[in-house]
């Protein structure tokens, strides 16, 4: 089972995917990689824990922590400059 969910051979149900997850004693989520951001392996790393916390937002406050992460970093790169 899974070679074949390694190959996209099958796609597991969630049900599966938390059995796995029991076996090899890791949560679900560290199964897989989000975008660019690797699994973790249980290590508590800060990008982990923030998109731990924004999982559970709908789209309107997902734009609006975007929107106020997005000025906060232009404020950084402005004092470095400055």
């Amino acid at each position: 089972m899974i070679n074949r969910i390694e190959r996209g051979r099958v796609v597991p149900s969630l049900r599966t995917l938390e059995v796995l997850a029991g076996l090899f004693a890791v949560p679900v989520r560290d199964m897989f990689e989000v975008g660019t951001l690797p699994a973790q392996s249980g290590k508590d790393d800060g990008l982990v824990r923030l998109i731990d916390r924004l999982s559970g937002l709908d789209n309107d406050d997902l734009n609006w922590v975007d929107d106020l992460v997005r000025v906060a970093l232009m404020r950084k790169v402005r004092a470095k400059a400055g």
